[in-house]
C-alpha cells in the first residue's frame, strides 16, 4: 500500500522534452513581447521629447503621496 502511494506521487506529470519545448516557446514569446515594448518606448521618446518613461512609471507613487 505504501509503495503504491509513493510511486503515484513520484510520477512525472510532463515529460522532460515536453517541458523543454514549453520553456522554449514561452521564452520566444516573452522575447517578442519585450522587443515590441522597447520599440514602442523608443517611438514615444522620439515623437514627443517631453515624454519621459520614468515620469510615467513614477506617477502612481507620486499620486499616493
Amino acid at each position: 500500500m505504501e509503495g503504491e502511494a509513493a510511486s503515484d506521487s513520484d510520477e512525472c506529470k510532463l515529460a522532460f522534452w515536453v517541458s523543454i519545448a514549453w520553456l522554449t516557446i514561452l521564452t520566444i514569446f516573452i522575447s517578442i513581447l519585450s522587443e515590441n515594448l522597447i520599440d514602442a518606448i523608443e517611438v514615444c521618446g522620439q515623437t514627443d521629447p517631453g515624454w519621459n518613461i520614468v515620469g510615467i512609471l513614477g506617477w502612481p507613487y507620486a499620486v499616493d503621496l
